[in-house]
């Protein structure tokens, strides 16, 4: 027993310091890239010339080709499924995982389209399962503070402590028990709170106020439908563009420098493409595009991660499947108010994220509960009656 709480802390503490670390690097190198004005990553962008936008971008697209090249020709790497995490964290290559890692953060500091949250998962499974190893665990527990420690790394970066748990229980492991989900929630409560005393507590995505109505009700139902199926399609598309990267030769490099120069075209006119999605989402959340610059930036939201997957970046697909889900959702809402006033379209983002989320990622539970807390709905009255009544 005093080996497991041991275990527990040490893996808690591990990956929020991995989360704190992979945090900081992320904004520094945002403000090294696009300079320190304005107080978060699209305010940064948008303050930059058009011009210094696309070097960067093609600058994103040589480092990035560059070094997933040397990480798959040289070190041979391969990434590791969620659902495959605890099995295989034991086994995983400690400095080729740590260099797969640090380029997935640096490039998606710089603009590329793919999520932020696979490094910190796959290294919190990584010192889990050293440091259970170090511990004397049998193997058993060995797996379950791995999974732990990924589900950790998560709510780390994100500061989602019970949505980290739920991951850990509905995506990696796929059973759930006491045994399983109290030691998750321990270590992911551990993880968020190290990231908190260093950096506060802050949603991820203020939210604009909204108040049950039948109109919002009736719209959420009918929608539902196409916001759990294109999630669904998109889940699969994803999926098999991720696990069938290109051969790593020349051929590879030019088609990842290519994809991201192209990146940087769009981004000269659509600043708010730039990143893991999370400027995309947040203005559908507060309602700020109309309704075409919604299509746009959600067409080319879709376009950009399946190619930036095609070209074999690598990178995480949560907060992009939540872009998504938020940019559709708006659309849709937008459209539905024309015809049935009554609601902001901000509301029906946030059901079209965590649908959409839900379905393209399989974790329809943990989906949920990670936009109550990336938003802090549950602090915002109205929404929260809304949103509870789906």
């Amino acid at each position: 027993m005093f080996k497991r709480i041991t275990a527990i802390f040490a893996v808690g503490v591990s990956s929020g310091i991995v989360g704190l670390l992979f945090t900081l690097l992320l904004h520094g190198v945002q403000r090294l890239a696009y300079g320190a004005s304005g107080s978060d990553f699209l305010d940064k962008v948008t303050a930059t010339l058009p011009s210094h936008r696309f070097w960067v971008m093609l600058g994103c697209g040589v480092f990035g080709a560059l070094g997933w090249w040397i990480l798959r020709r040289y070190l041979k790497f391969q990434a590791v499924k969620s659902e495959e995490l605890a099995e295989k964290a034991p086994k995983m290559p400690f400095w080729s995982t740590l260099y797969s890692n640090v380029l997935q953060i640096v490039t998606i500091a710089l603009g590329s389209p793919l999520g932020r949250e696979g490094a910190p998962r796959e290294a919190g499974a990584l010192f889990a399962a050293r440091i259970s190893k170090w511990i004397g665990l049998d193997s058993e527990h060995l797996k379950l503070m791995a999974a732990c420690g990924a589900g950790a790394g998560l709510a780390a970066i994100y500061t989602v402590p019970l949505s980290g748990a739920l991951f850990v229980v509905e995506v990696i492991l796929r059973r759930f028990s006491l045994g399983i989900f109290l030691p998750a929630l321990l270590t992911c409560l551990l993880a968020t709170t190290v990231v908190q005393l260093a950096l506060g507590s802050a949603p991820q995505y203020p939210v604009s106020d909204f108040a049950f109505s039948a109109a919002w009700l009736v719209g959420c139902l009918c929608m539902a439908p196409i916001f759990w199926w294109t999630g669904k399609i998109f889940g699969r598309v994803a999926a098999k563009l991720k696990s069938q990267p290109p051969s790593p030769n020349w051929k590879f490099v030019l088609l990842c420098i290519l994809n991201f120069a192209v990146i940087g075209l769009l981004a000269m006119l659509f600043p708010a493409i730039l990143g893991n999605g999370k400027s995309a989402a947040g203005l559908e959340f507060s309602d700020i595009p109309t309704f075409y610059v919604g299509i746009m930036l959600l067409g080319i939201r879709v376009l950009i991660t399946l190619t930036s997957l095609a070209a074999g970046a690598m990178g995480g697909l949560l907060t992009p499947s939540v872009a998504v889900g938020a940019l559709l959702g708006g659309s849709l809402g937008m459209a539905w108010s024309w015809w049935w006033p009554g609601s902001p379209f901000s509301s029906f983002a946030l059901v079209g994220a965590a649908l959409f989320l839900g379905a393209s990622q399989r974790m329809p539970v943990t989906a949920v509960v990670l936009i109550f807390e990336l938003t802090y709905v549950w602090f915002n009255v109205g929404a929260l009656k809304g949103f509870l009544a789906v």
